[in-house]
């Protein structure tokens, strides 16, 4: 019972590294995206 409870918490943490991790790969992508995007269409500062 104390295994399951303790891999549930495991399987939790591993889940928000995982999302956090395809969060921020995402972010990169799109900030990539934008930074060659915006050479050849240049997007205003906001």
């Amino acid at each position: 019972m104390i295994m399951g409870v303790e891999g549930s918490i495991n399987g939790v943490k591993t889940g928000e590294r995982s999302g956090i991790v395809v969060f921020h790969k995402i972010l990169l992508f799109q900030k990539k995206f934008l930074l060659t995007h915006s050479i050849y269409n240049p997007l205003p500062d906001l």
